[in-house]
């Protein structure tokens, strides 16, 4: 359970260059809600050489340490979320030895699909597409 449930979404490149700051800045706005890192695997892929992944991932250690210690078990002051390929983000964190509470594998949706479940959630409601929506072609 979070407090307040926003989302703060940062990628390797809100994040490099001053790690510590950075990392302390977006863990702080993202308190009572989800920092989301998008791509997360980017930080240290194997085809990158400079250090900057790595200093990320040693701050991003150091605050899920410190919050692991700081809270109790619910609510939690922040979610930290890991996002990318499966295979690269599993091996990611395996790499770091990060410990994570539980992992979601979540489907790609094709726009059809996403048509459809709208589709179905309109029609348990009760709503109406707008037929603007419906004759421009969006759905």
């Amino acid at each position: 359970m979070l407090e307040r449930g926003h989302v703060v979404e940062a990628a390797r490149k809100d994040l490099v260059d001053e790690a510590e700051k950075r990392v302390e800045a977006m863990v702080k706005k993202a308190q009572g809600g989800i920092l989301l890192l998008s791509q997360a695997h980017t930080l240290k892929a194997p085809e990158r050489t400079d250090s900057s992944g790595q200093e990320v991932i040693a701050q991003l250690g150091m605050k899920m340490d410190a919050l692991k210690r700081k809270v109790p078990v619910w609510p939690q002051n922040v979610c930290i979320v890991f996002t990318g390929p499966r295979a690269e983000v599993n091996n990611f964190l395996t790499a770091q030895s990060f410990k994570v509470a539980g992992t979601v594998d979540l489907v790609d949706f094709s726009s059809a699909d996403l048509t459809e479940i709208l589709t179905r959630i309109v029609a348990k409601r009760k709503f109406t597409l707008s037929q603007s929506l419906l004759q421009g072609g969006v759905l």
